[in-house]
């Protein structure tokens, strides 16, 4: 009988940090109820929490991904584990399409189940620009970033579920209600194993108005520490705290995108049970725009400013 292997593909921000961290430090736990949590630092991409590498491998097939499958299965004999777990959100990237010889043999080696936590594209959209912005690898604002082809394919949940269904079993859980009910329980509910009590998620997101900020200065190839940023841009708008809100997309384009996916979610519903809350925010018409380039350079002389004073006061 082929061992289990439960795969963790995200999707990106729907707490995957909190589940990979808990994952990890709970390993022992998990290997004593029959769980691995195989290695996460192989190549090419090495990583404390996740398996970072395996998205790539798929992708790529040939022999790179026979050694690791080679490598993964030694490791899950000599654990003596009937069921394995592994996490990385990469394996819901845009850009993930499954080499189909590789795909076909990680299924051939494995009960293969995906697990995956679906967002309201909407939300989603805006985690994503924020986090990318407070990476500093995004120079657009949140209206170009929504409409852009790389997004779109993100956002296209039925495409990016279809080939773990040709060779699996696919459990689809919508984020909102997983948030509600408890993250880990949720996970372990749709994974059908036990997990301890997740850790409070660790990736802080900033407001939207410093993501604002970040994208321009990333635009300009200023570099910053994300949190400097956000305590500067509280104090130059501190009598405005509107401005400080955590929604980006303004109620046009807000509606624009859920009418763009409005019959794709019909069919995810109809085909994985994920169906997503209707509530909407309160918020302006109009997408939250950028700061001129030259708001970002005094944002930039204020931040080189502290770090002179920190200096002079060490």
């Amino acid at each position: 009988m082929k061992p289990r292997l439960i795969l963790h593909i995200g999707t990106h921000k729907t707490a995957t940090s909190t589940l990979q961290a808990l994952m990890v430090g709970q390993r022992s736990q998990l290997r004593a109820e029959g769980i691995l949590y195989p290695s996460t630092d192989r190549l090419p991409i090495r990583s404390r929490r996740k398996h970072a590498f395996l998205a790539r491998l798929l992708h790529d097939g040939g022999p790179a991904f026979e050694a690791m499958l080679a490598d993964l299965r030694t490791e899950v004999a000599a654990s003596g584990c009937d069921q394995v777990l592994m996490s990385g959100e990469g394996l819901s990237g845009p850009t993930m399409r499954p080499d189909p010889a590789a795909l076909a043999a990680l299924a051939g080696a494995f009960d293969l189940t995906a697990v995956c936590f679906l967002r309201r594209q909407d939300t989603f959209a805006e985690s994503l620009w924020n986090q990318r912005c407070k990476a500093g690898n995004e120079y657009d604002g949140i209206e170009a970033f929504v409409n852009g082809a790389r997004m779109a394919k993100h956002m296209d949940y039925l495409a990016m579920l279809a080939p773990w269904a040709e060779v699996g079993r696919v459990v689809a859980v919508g984020f909102e209600a997983a948030r509600r009910d408890g993250v880990a329980e949720s996970f372990a509910t749709a994974a059908g194993i036990s997990l301890p009590t997740a850790p409070r998620d660790r990736n802080v997101s900033p407001s939207m108005l410093c993501a604002a900020y970040m994208a321009v200065l990333s635009r300009l190839g200023i570099g910053f520490a994300w949190k400097r940023v956000e305590s500067a841009v509280n104090r130059l708008h501190a009598d405005d705290t509107a401005l400080m809100a955590r929604r980006a997309l303004g109620r046009q384009l807000r509606t624009e995108l859920l009418q763009r996916v409005a019959s794709a979610n019909d069919a995810l519903a109809a085909r994985h049970g994920v169906t997503f809350p209707a509530d909407l925010p309160d918020e302006p018409d109009d997408p939250i725009a950028l700061p001129s380039e030259a708001a970002a350079q005094q944002l930039a002389r204020v931040l080189a400013g502290r770090r002179t004073a920190v200096r002079q006061a060490r």
